[in-house]
């Protein structure tokens, strides 16, 4: 289970921690004439809802927050029973649990960028994106594609893959994700990424369980100014829930949102 949690944190965490929205490189070049202009925002509002599932166990994933490009973000998640919030301000990451109420600081290596999860750098779009059509995301009028990702061939997984319980689970990783982009503005409005792969037992010596994580994430309030600073160590707020106003979409990749988009303007939730 402490594996399950594990990837679950960071296979979560990845929308909040992709790079910048330019927004739609990759998928401009993996398909330029299917996906002409793609337009980075500023700023924006996320929420975000799914389910993560492991050896029939399941845990729902929920999120929200607020993005200010290209590296600060503030938002809370919620894994099952499990509440943590989150500020990132340029290579610093703060977090607090209702375990630890008081915030922990931690610098990374170089800041990290958010933006939505299509436009990270170290994710390969395979080429063969495809357009499903004119959609309707909120109230907004977006173009809906589909494609699948190449995760293992990236920086981070090559990495990892050095342990062996690591590269076998990488060998079993298929991943794909949806894109909803404003049809007038060419904006990301709302994505859907879907991870399968085989996890360690928990048993000793148990067999290798499977694992999926399926998330869908709408932005709102693009552009909108937002303030994000670093919080007080000992910040009396209470922590927040996230109460994102999305509903996941259902069905296989490449799946119509038709009503399973928001209905309004979701809860913002941070990007990469």
């Amino acid at each position: 289970m402490r594996q399950f949690f594990a990837a679950l944190v960071v296979l979560s965490l990845l929308p909040a921690s992709a790079a910048p929205a330019v927004a739609s490189e990759a998928l401009v070049q993996a398909l330029a004439l299917q996906l002409p202009d793609v337009r980075p925002f500023r700023s924006a509002h996320f929420g975000l809802a799914g389910s993560a599932k492991y050896d029939g166990i399941t845990v729902d994933v929920l999120g929200e927050g607020d993005l200010a490009l290209p590296d600060r973000q503030r938002s809370s998640f919620k894994f099952g029973p499990f509440t943590v919030e989150l500020v990132q301000i340029d290579d610093a990451v703060y977090t607090r649990t209702r375990f630890e109420q008081t915030w922990s600081r931690q610098l990374v290596p170089e800041p990290i960028s958010v933006g939505p999860i299509s436009s990270i750098q170290f994710t390969s779009i395979e080429r063969n994106v495809r357009m499903i059509g004119r959609e309707t995301v909120g109230d907004v009028a977006t173009d809906h594609y589909t494609s699948a990702l190449d995760l293992r061939s990236t920086p981070e997984a090559r990495l990892a893959a050095a342990d062996p319980t690591v590269r076998r689970a990488l060998e079993s990783l298929q991943a794909s994700i949806d894109v909803w982009i404003g049809a007038a503005d060419r904006m990301v409005r709302q994505e859907r990424i879907v991870l399968s792969l085989m996890l360690p037992a928990v048993e000793p010596d148990g067999e290798d369980a499977p694992a999926t994580l399926d998330l869908t994430i709408a932005y709102s309030r693009l552009n909108e100014a937002v303030s994000i600073e670093q919080p007080m160590r000992t910040d009396p707020s209470p922590i927040q829930n996230p109460r994102p106003d999305i509903t996941p979409i259902s069905g296989p990749p490449g799946s119509p949102a038709g009503r399973a988009a928001p209905a309004r303007a979701p809860v913002q939730i941070p990007g990469r």
